[in-house]
């Protein structure tokens, strides 16, 4: 419930329930837009297959890659600051409860999340999968096991992981906290680029005709462990179940005794070395926001997921030119666009929204903002250096990707202008909303910067909105306008630069409550 923020709505004044309320609202109408749609798809593209061997191979085994990989980083990025990262934890180990019935609690919490992802991911392939064997009903038990087995060791793992990345590295090798960030973003983007390149290694070579996908098994036999009906099914069901026991009794082995190193490490800041060098004010504020994101691995991992999704999806399509092609056409057959470059520029430009530091650069501030207001720092300054930072991030990327993309996949010059001015508006669009939101609900109270990446009301409504509307406008021009779909994208671009633009205006008025 304190996770929830639900306390505030029985236990808070009229305001923070009346804002507590929308956020609810907001949060619950979204979940059910993006999951209609979602199934929706899933469905679609799920009817095209009309054996089960088809369902197996090309969608439950990489939609459980991406389980995995979802339900991992869920745990490392989450999971484990939930565990560890708890202000209250030395309170509730005052109390006369055992650290077993603690843990557990936690764990189930973080658990209970990553198997809420795996069934949002596999529920509809498993059921067409399912309707096509006709299998007794103790099969059909066995599949959703695993489903609810998939994300046990991940997310143990994760957490864990999470707990090494944030306290023992540093120590073990006395690493700067730039070069820890530095480290944690390789170890991201290696497991990223694993799961990517090991689960993604499909073979599309001459399997698609006009609009109908045929799959060749004639000479193919198919060997795996999860829904394969077969004695490999217990096996993995039994050794997931053992390995979660051991792992679980490792981390309530060991809990108070990392919690207290946790805390300890906390309390351990190295000492700032400060090189005075003479700069413009802007140019100034701009190396500040530069070094603090460097120096916190949680702020730059919380905000580098489009990043590195997009430069994986560029060495991959490098790669696999083939299969990102198929894949383009699979998604294709649920709408009526001809023109599949459209979707990979549509594809870019979700996958560049998630990655926006605007959202907490604010909060951020916490205690320094008495401080900035006292230097002779305009807040239109201060604001542009962070979204000029955010935009430092973002753009030069689009730009590398955009000219890799347009000459590996043949587009002619519009579609590789719009590959870049589409993903760059909206880059600049969440970037703005970002400070916009974060002005308006700021956090300059925390305690540590956890708290402000992943539980703020700035963080879920900046992200909630930036889905939405990117999401809703990229779907209301493929559904209605997809007979002129490349003319209608550059009309998106002109919109949400005008947008943009709106919103920095809305901006001057918003920051006189820094």
């Amino acid at each position: 419930m304190t996770i929830t923020k639900f306390n505030k709505f029985l236990h808070g004044n009229s305001k923070e329930k009346k804002v507590f309320c929308y956020i609810f609202f907001a949060v619950a109408l979204t979940v059910m837009i993006l999951s209609f749609y979602w199934f929706r798809m899933v469905f679609q593209i799920c009817m095209t297959f009309q054996s089960s061997q088809e369902i197996l191979s090309y969608l439950l085994k990489p939609f459980v890659a991406a389980s995995v990989f979802m339900t991992f980083l869920s745990a490392l990025m989450k999971g484990s600051g939930i565990l560890y990262l708890d202000k209250s934890i030395d309170l509730l180990f005052s109390y006369p409860i055992k650290t077993k019935t603690i843990v557990l609690s936690k764990l189930t919490l973080v658990y209970l999340w990553n198997v809420c992802i795996s069934v949002a991911l596999l529920i509809i392939p498993l059921l067409r999968y399912g309707s096509l064997q006709k299998e007794r009903v103790m099969f059909w038990m066995i599949d959703f096991l695993q489903v609810l087995l998939i994300p046990m060791i991940p997310t143990l793992v994760g957490v864990l992981l999470g707990n090494i990345l944030y306290r023992r590295l540093g120590n073990l090798f006395q690493l700067s906290s730039y070069s820890k960030s530095i480290l944690y973003l390789l170890l991201f983007t290696a497991f990223f680029a694993f799961m990517l390149f090991f689960f993604g290694n499909v073979d599309f070579n001459a399997l698609y005709k006009g609009i109908i996908v045929k799959f060749d098994f004639l000479n193919r036999t198919e060997k795996g462990i999860l829904f394969s009906h077969n004695y490999n099914s217990n096996i993995f069901s039994v050794m997931s179940i053992l390995a979660g026991m051991i792992l679980t009794a490792y981390v309530i082995r060991t809990y108070k005794s990392n919690c207290a190193k946790v805390q300890l490490y906390s309390e351990k800041r190295k000492r700032i070395k400060i090189r005075c060098k003479r700069h413009t004010k802007l140019s100034s504020l701009f190396r500040r926001e530069l070094k603090r994101y460097f120096s916190m691995p949680v702020y730059m991992l919380n905000t580098m997921l489009g990043i590195v999704s997009l430069i994986l999806l560029t060495l991959y399509s490098c790669l696999k030119t083939e299969s990102v092609i198929m894949y383009l056409k699979l998604i294709r057959m649920s709408f009526k666009v001809e023109n599949t470059s459209i979707l990979l520029v549509f594809a870019v430009s979700l996958l560049i929204i998630l990655s926006n530091v605007t959202y907490a650069s604010i909060s951020i501030e916490g205690k320094q903002r008495e401080l900035l207001k006292s230097y002779p720092i305009s807040i239109k300054e201060l604001l542009l250096a962070k979204y000029l930072f955010h935009l430092s991030l973002t753009v030069p990327v689009i730009f590398i990707c955009a000219i890799l993309l347009g000459i590996i996949f043949r587009m002619n010059v519009s579609e590789c202008c719009l590959l870049f001015f589409l993903p760059a508006v909206f880059s600049a669009f969440v970037g703005a909303l970002g400070l916009f939101i974060n002005l308006i609900f700021p956090n300059y109270e925390w305690e540590n910067v956890t708290y402000i990446m992943k539980q703020s009301i700035s963080t879920i409504i900046t992200i909630l909105l930036s889905v939405l509307i990117v999401g809703g406008a990229l779907w209301v021009t493929i559904q209605f306008f997809y007979t002129q779909i490349l003319f209608a994208s550059y009309i998106l671009v002109f919109l949400f630069a005008l947008l943009t633009v709106l919103i920095g205006i809305l901006l001057r008025k918003a920051s006189k409550t820094f």
